[in-house]
């Protein structure tokens, strides 16, 4: 793979190429170049890119920034966020339609607020939203919209409870969104809870204990403290719980999950404890196995670091008994991917990605670079002006550890996504 560089970027920007048919692996993510020692910085604006780095193509420009871009399910269009310098313009929800270039506002925010968190429901035919309000430039409250991407679809705010704060939103299933809330009393005590919620309506179909983390796969709804965890289907009835003391529980596959514990806590340095695999079976949840004790781990892949926040859990490809097992490197925060076998325990190492994400046809995997810092000019007291740079980075999943950068330089990237097969 040829990995394009700032300058080679330039001579393709503009240049038609035919977007690769739906059969091909395609990348949309968006990113933000620098002009080298000119202390200029560009937008972020959206582009697409084959894993090999070819058919480089520039969907987005102007004076607005374009991030957090997903596909929806034809692969036909690409929602965004759009957000303007200085407040300039309300951020927007937008959708560009590869087909005919256009770009269409499917839902504008207030001035001078925030919008994140963009997700489309899994029938790719909603999205949801979430809007953080400020007062005299200080944060006091987010809400959280949601709205059809049909055409003339409107889009409206979903209430959770009066008084509260939404924290996080994700969807439960085509039309349910799982929230998480909490609310601040007079007395200064935080009240955390998260519900199930009619996408429509707003009316709250089940309420839930507890916002720490919430996440959704397939019918399950995963609720996840550091000592608690629960599983609820996606009306929000509970179907089984476990403690992990100290620990991390996150989703494997299908309705496995796998809790990590720690010898101190999640972020004690000196390496996690042991990992063990629970079941959901109707309403029973039961320990599957326990991985061996992981106490040598650290002495095996660290390097002579400590290795730090093992924490994701990522499905391979066309795998039913092995799966990955991310971490940091304590202090460097370089990545390190492991591979766990779940019937022996067996660990060995798979690749230094920071995290992976698989395209649909499991042939390939991404990731971003650690972030980096690159001097782009002088400000006017002769300081140095230094932005970070981020670098797209794609391997084929049958060589895991040939990590090549397909978009490199001087360059911040701001999220990507695999278009739909």
């Amino acid at each position: 793979m040829n990995p394009v560089s700032i300058f080679s970027l330039l001579i393709v920007l503009f240049l038609a190429l035919p977007l690769p048919g739906r059969a091909e692996s395609l990348l949309v993510f968006s990113a933000r170049f620098y002009a080298p020692g000119k202390g200029k910085i560009t937008h972020f604006h959206l582009y697409t890119i084959r894993p090999d780095g070819t058919s480089l193509r520039r969907w987005t420009d102007g004076k607005s920034d374009d991030i957090e871009p997903k596909w929806t399910s034809d692969g036909k269009r690409i929602l965004f966020l759009r957000s303007w310098a200085n407040g300039s313009k309300p951020d927007s929800v937008s959708e560009l339609d590869i087909e005919t270039k256009s770009v269409r506002t499917l839902f504008s925010g207030q001035p001078g607020n925030y919008l994140h968190d963009l997700k489309i429901s899994p029938d790719g035919k909603r999205f949801l939203i979430l809007q953080n309000y400020y007062t005299a430039g200080v944060f006091y409250k987010s809400s959280l919209y949601a709205g059809e991407i049909a055409d003339n679809a409107s889009t409206h705010r979903v209430g959770i409870k009066e008084g509260f704060n939404i924290s996080s939103a994700e969807w439960a299933s085509s039309d349910r969104i799982l929230g998480g809330y909490d609310s601040v009393s007079k007395a200064g005590v935080t009240s955390y809870a998260s519900a199930v919620i009619d996408w429509k309506t707003g009316a709250i179909q089940n309420e839930l204990p507890t916002s720490d983390l919430i996440a959704r796969q397939g019918d399950w709804i995963l609720c996840a403290s550091e000592n608690q965890n629960q599983v609820y289907n996606n009306t929000g009835k509970k179907i089984g719980e476990w403690k992990t003391p100290g620990g991390d529980t996150q989703w494997w596959r299908e309705d496995i999950f796998a809790s990590i514990t720690y010898k101190g806590s999640v972020n004690d340095p000196s390496g996690p404890d042991k990992l063990r695999l629970y079941r959901a079976t109707g309403d029973l949840m039961r320990e599957a196995s326990i991985v061996r004790d992981y106490s040598s781990l650290a002495a095996q892949f660290r390097q002579g670091r400590e290795l730090h926040d093992l924490r994701n859990i990522t499905a391979l490809p066309d795998e039913k008994n092995r799966f990955l097992w991310g971490a940091f490197v304590h202090r460097a925060m370089p990545g390190l991917q492991l591979i766990v076998d779940s019937r022996t325990g067996s660990v060995s190492f798979w690749s230094s990605a920071r995290y992976v994400t698989f395209a649909p046809d499991g042939k390939y995997y991404a990731s971003t670079s650690n972030v980096d810092w690159t001097e782009i000019g002088k400000k006017t007291n002769g300081q140095a002006m230094t932005e970070p740079t981020i670098s797209l980075l794609v391997a084929p999943t049958a060589r895991p550890n040939a990590l090549t950068p397909i978009v490199s330089g001087q360059v911040c990237i701001d999220g990507f996504d695999w278009r739909p097969q």
